[in-house]
């Protein structure tokens, strides 16, 4: 009896000694959100005026203070694998302290979406919009110095699916009156990409 319970202590004291372990793999919480009306280029994502992301970064270990940190993206979806380069030309340098949030949007991370810095892209996929479908945008976080990935790479995803609509056609009067700017537009009805006036 007394065998198995200082076995069970033990057993309970290696768990809990382990759990603080564990719980430090990745340091690093990511909360990214993508901000609709989504766009289908990438490259209004470097240009973009208007916020169209929010990139979150939490790192958990209070005991730790200014860990210089390095961001990696990756986009995938409908046959396209983006990555951004290894070093990316004119990223900012980001500092994490514990229990801190440092947050930044699409007009702090443009670098990360600018040609240059992508790798799986050519340079006319990246002039063209996004084809119709979903699309993941995710977010890593590395430390600087060792290179390890000190954040969970399955939560620093957002999932977006991108609709390519066509414009509302232009409705005329039923009285068929010559046109004075008098009519108006209307939903999209039929099929999508059927002009206005097909049978």
């Amino acid at each position: 009896m007394r065998l198995c319970k200082n076995i069970y202590l033990t057993i309970v004291a290696v768990l809990l000694w382990a759990l603080p372990l564990a719980a430090q793999i990745h340091p690093v919480t990511v909360t990214h959100t993508m901000v609709p009306p989504y766009t289908s280029r990438l490259s209004d994502y470097a240009t973009a005026l208007n916020t169209k992301l929010r990139l979150q970064l939490l790192l958990t270990d209070i005991n730790v203070a200014n860990r210089e940190v390095a961001l990696r993206l990756s986009i995938s979806g409908n046959d396209l694998e983006v990555r951004s380069a290894p070093v990316v030309v004119g990223a900012p340098m980001i500092f994490l302290s514990g229990g801190l949030a440092t947050q930044f949007t699409n007009l702090d991370l443009a670098p990360y979406f600018r040609l240059e810095n992508l790798q799986g892209i050519s340079p006319q996929q990246y002039a063209t919009p996004l084809s119709e479908g979903q699309y993941s945008f995710c977010w890593e976080v590395y430390d600087r110095i060792t290179g390890q990935a000190i954040s969970d790479t399955r939560l620093g995803c957002d999932t977006v699916y991108l609709i390519l609509n066509d414009p509302p056609p232009y409705q005329r009067h039923q009285c068929q009156l010559p046109f004075r700017a008098t009519g108006t537009l209307g939903p999209p009805y039929g099929p999508p990409g059927r002009l206005f006036g097909q049978p």
